[in-house]
């Protein structure tokens, strides 16, 4: 029986190499790995075909020490010596050269993010005034609270900035009225919440023109009618209008109708023939 079989032992230089390869903390490794592309640098092969190990290049019985300089990805045996190519004193400068500059290339990333960072920082602050300049404006002796400056940089998640302050312009030209210290309160409250539904309006209307037309068609039914669920007389006309069914015969019907009940059942009617026409 061997030595190592019946003592459980292994010879000195191959437990000492096993030490080094523990010694190196397995974040150190990963990182290292990372750099590498999982990739034995000796012979090629990677992971998961073969079992890497962060192999030092100057060895630490040298002097050798765990800085990522001095690491290199190597399966498990070309690091015990079986594998086919060795490293050059040339290839270990080229390869540290090498780590150099990827490490440069990252730092000037890291910097240039920063410097982004700051930009976008500076230019949202830009933002911010310029949405409580155009509102405050114009709604004296109401300004934007910090809650209300909040939501309208909310808004810029879904909506450009031209079209927020446009909206604002609108909402305040319509909804404000003022006395003798300036805006009501009520007029400013009526005008800052609409400012949500005509950002909606104006970006949906961009992408569809057509629903212009449509809110028309709608607006007199709200004018006509006493009740008017606006959602569904929207999804009713823009059916209908993708159906194929003219402006022209939507204000017809919206003039002629008696009740909102009998609006939705002519509309019904129409989108259903129209329909029947499409399908013969």
């Amino acid at each position: 029986m061997s030595i190592r079989a019946q003592y459980g032992v292994v010879p000195y230089a191959e437990c000492k190499r096993s030490m080094i390869v523990r010694n190196v903390s397995p974040k150190t490794r990963f990182e290292i790995f990372k750099r590498d592309a999982f990739t034995c640098q000796y012979c090629g092969r990677k992971a998961p075909d073969v079992v890497l190990e962060a192999d030092h290049i100057d060895p630490v019985s040298n002097g050798g020490t765990d800085d990522p300089f001095n690491l290199i990805t190597s399966c498990e045996q070309c690091n015990a010596g079986k594998g086919k190519r060795v490293l050059s004193d040339h290839s270990i400068i080229e390869k540290q050269r090498r780590q150099l500059e990827l490490l440069e290339e990252r730092r000037q990333q890291i910097e240039m993010m920063l410097q982004w960072k700051h930009e976008l920082a500076a230019m949202n602050e830009r933002v911010s005034r310029e949405l409580e300049t155009t509102w405050n404006s114009q709604a004296q002796p109401y300004t934007l609270t910090k809650e209300g400056l909040s939501r309208l940089n909310g808004l810029l998640r879904r909506h450009e900035l031209g079209t927020v302050i446009d909206a604002i312009h609108t909402a305040q030209a319509k909804y404000l009225h003022f006395g003798e210290k300036g805006a009501t309160e009520q007029s400013a409250q009526r005008a800052f919440d609409m400012i949500f539904r005509i950002c909606s309006i104006n970006t949906a209307m961009k992408k569809k023109p057509y629903l212009q037309e449509l809110f028309y068609i709608r607006g007199i039914l709200r004018n006509r009618f006493q009740y008017v669920n606006r959602r569904e007389a929207l999804t009713l006309l823009e059916a209908a209008f993708v159906s194929r069914i003219s402006l022209l015969r939507l204000k017809q019907a919206a003039c002629q109708a008696r009740n909102w009940t009998q609006w939705v059942c002519v509309m019904n009617s129409l989108i259903e023939g129209q329909r029947q026409l499409a399908a013969i």
